[in-house]
Parts: structure tokens; C-alpha cells; sequence
């Protein structure tokens, strides 16, 4: 019999000249007939379907015939799964793992962000487990929704509500202010020796003209100036001071030397993280520097509670390189216009001078430049008041 049949109940029929017998055996037994009813020859009754089988012994001992006229229950309805049980278990087994990871997020919904503003909550998201696949805990939330409010100024405020699989972050964008950006609590001061060409200060008080020649460390721009009664006025400083100026800087550039370079092909290692554990799907993980995907987990569209995360690693091959004087000079001089650069980035060259000496395969570059760039920096100590002797 099989197994959705026990589940029906039917109406037997037990006739002949011993079917009384047959009901007084059953009974002996202690088997349970319902609805006995008398008919032509005997009796109708119904029972249970998986006790069918011992009843009908009972009625062949006594010669009596017993047949089954009507079934009763689901066993006709579940016979196309008799061997199929997957397609039974599986919906159940769906619906028990949402049950069980309806703490995991299942999808992240960003609503009303920019995609400068959307990029920023991705990334504190992931720093904070709370992608796809992670368990939300309301400590991580609150955790990420501080690190973007303290860390970052492009939002008013930024919420992130967990419910039921979903992560949904919700934000206003910061108001504007008219504010002086760097502006500074105490003095602006030269950077460096040189001539001022022009002067564009927006707080502070003025103490330099254009065409003066200026010392580094020199007060370009004062925090505070004496009212009538000899008393400081302050005021935060904010400002550019152009000047010409000379610098020289210096690189040493060998004429062979060994660098990596990239070559064809890329490997990857792609992994499935649900919550704190992951599965590697295809590669694994190699020595070097790679850069990491992060995409959600769906299947046809829909969400589900994971993140595939690949990480790529690009091929390199160390080589040997012999160069020229010429282009050991070519380098050497873009390295030291980058020194200037990081040094003064708006500077703008108006001369340059360069000498250059080798020695044991090595190029000694020095670099003579005349440019024009702001020397303003903040002072990094507070002013001393100079009052007016009575």
C-alpha cells in the first residue's frame, strides 16, 4: 500500500455465510469498524484504509468476499507525488528557511539618494556586515547610521530600517552654508621666500601689499587686529597670497631598474557569503593585490539572503629595464615637478634650470625652478599680541 493511501478511509462490504464471523474475529482483534450498517448477505462498514489490508485476512479465513466501495481522503489528491516527495518537501523547506533566516538581509533598498550619497551608504554598509547574505543586528545599524553622520557631511540625517529581510536606507541631503572652506583660527603665513604678485583675502586682516618681498614664516594674513582701547579683535582667516618664488629640488634616478608589469589574463575567486561563513564557488585566494565585487544574490529577479563576492587578481612579471641618460633625465624631471606640485598645487612655472650629473649608473638630477603659485599656510601657533607701548 502505499504511504498517501493510509491517509483515506473507505466503505468495505463483507458478505457470505460467515460474515458475522468475520465481524465477531475483527472485533476480538481490536480492530475498529465505524457505520456498521446491514445489507444483503452481510454488513458495510468503514475504516481505516492501512487497516484494510487486515481485515481482508480476516474475511478470506471465513470464506467470506469483502470489497471496497467508496474511498474517502486526500490519497488520490497526493498520488502523483508517491514518488516525487521533493515536490512536497520542497515549499515546506522554503518556508521554514525564511522562517529561520528572517534575520538576514535579503535586499537593500536606497531610497531618494544621489549616486555620489548611495555609493557612500554602500560602502559603510559593508564595512559594518550589513550587505546582502549578513545578519542585522540593531547595534550594526545604529553603528553605521554614526559613521555616516559624523563621518561625512552630504546628508541631514541618514536612517537604516531592518524589517523582515528588507534594509531600507532613507536620507535627506545636508543644507547648504555659505561657509569659507579651510578657513583657519590663527595666522596665514609665507610658505616660502618670495615676491607677492597678488592678494585675494576673504577674513582676516591684510598685512602685506603687492611687489613686497616677503620671508618664510612671515604673517601674510593676521587673526586679530587692536581696537581703540588696545584690545584684540579676532577674526578666522581665510585667503590667497600669489607670489614668484625660486625652489630646487633633487631626484636621483638609477639608469636600470626592475618593475612589475601586467600581463594577459586575470584569475578570480568567486565566493557565496551567507551570514558569517561563505562557500567558494570556483578559484581561491592568491598573494598580491586584487579588487573585489560585491553583488547581491538573486535568482530570476528574486532576492535572496546572500552576496556573490569575486575578487580578481591580475597577472604581473617582473622585468629588468636598461634606460637612456636621456629619459633617466625625462623621469627624473617629472619627479621632481611632482615634489613642487605636492608642495604648491596651483604653481605655475615661469623658469627652470636643471643639472645633471652620472655617476656608477646612477643619474643625479637637480631642478631649479622659478614659479608663481599661493603661499598662504595656517600658522600652526597662536599670534603674540604686540600692544602699543603708552
Amino acid at each position: 500500500m502505499k504511504w498517501e493511501e493510509r491517509l483515506d478511509r473507505v466503505q468495505v462490504s463483507v458478505t457470505g455465510s460467515q460474515a458475522e464471523r468475520v465481524l465477531w474475529d475483527w472485533n476480538k482483534t481490536g480492530g475498529r469498524l465505524g457505520w456498521i450498517r446491514p445489507c444483503m448477505g452481510g454488513f458495510t462498514a468503514w475504516i481505516s484504509r492501512r487497516q484494510y489490508e487486515a481485515i481482508e485476512k480476516t474475511a478470506l479465513k471465513r470464506n467470506a468476499q469483502i470489497k471496497i466501495l467508496r474511498v474517502r481522503g486526500p490519497g488520490r489528491w497526493l498520488a502523483p507525488y508517491h514518488s516525487r516527495l521533493g515536490l512536497l518537501l520542497g515549499p515546506v523547506l522554503f518556508l521554514a528557511a525564511i522562517q529561520l533566516t528572517g534575520n538576514l538581509v535579503w535586499s537593500v533598498e536606497y531610497l531618494d539618494f544621489t549616486p555620489e550619497q548611495k555609493a557612500l551608504v554602500e560602502e559603510k554598509l559593508l564595512e559594518n556586515g550589513l550587505q546582502e547574505g549578513q545578519l542585522a543586528t540593531q547595534e550594526k545599524l545604529r553603528q553605521a547610521e554614526q559613521e555616516l553622520m559624523s563621518q561625512t557631511d552630504a546628508f541631514g540625517w541618514v536612517s537604516l530600517n531592518f524589517v523582515d529581510g528588507r534594509l531600507t536606507a532613507e536620507c535627506t541631503s545636508a543644507m547648504e552654508e555659505r561657509t569659507f572652506p579651510q578657513s583657519n583660527q590663527w595666522d596665514l603665513i609665507a610658505a616660502v621666500d618670495g615676491v607677492i604678485r597678488s592678494q585675494d583675502v576673504s577674513l582676516g586682516f591684510t598685512q602685506t601689499r603687492v611687489g613686497d618681498e616677503v620671508t618664510q614664516g612671515q604673517v601674510l594674513v593676521s587673526c586679530y587686529k587692536l581696537d581703540h582701547d588696545g584690545q584684540p579683535v579676532w577674526q578666522e582667516t581665510y585667503g590667497q597670497v600669489v607670489a614668484e618664488f625660486s625652489r630646487e629640488y633633487t631626484w636621483e634616478q638609477p639608469l636600470k631598474y626592475t618593475a612589475s608589469l601586467a600581463q594577459p589574463g586575470i584569475s578570480d575567486w568567486i565566493r557565496l557569503w551567507v551570514g558569517d561563513f561563505y562557500l567558494t564557488l570556483s578559484g581561491q585566494e592568491e598573494e598580491g593585490e586584487g579588487w573585489t565585487e560585491y553583488q547581491p544574490l538573486n535568482l530570476w529577479g528574486l532576492a535572496l539572503p546572500g552576496t556573490l563576492v569575486t575578487t580578481w587578481y591580475p597577472q604581473y612579471e617582473e622585468k629588468t629595464f636598461q634606460i637612456s641618460p636621456e629619459t633617466a633625465a625625462e623621469f627624473a624631471r617629472y619627479q621632481c615637478v611632482n615634489q613642487l606640485l605636492e608642495e604648491f598645487p596651483d604653481a605655475q612655472i615661469l623658469a627652470e634650470e636643471a643639472d645633471q650629473e652620472l655617476e656608477d649608473g646612477v643619474l643625479h638630477y637637480r631642478w631649479t625652478v622659478k614659479a608663481k603659485a599661493n603661499i598662504a599656510r595656517p600658522s600652526q601657533t597662536a599670534p603674540v599680541i604686540e600692544t602699543p607701548v603708552e
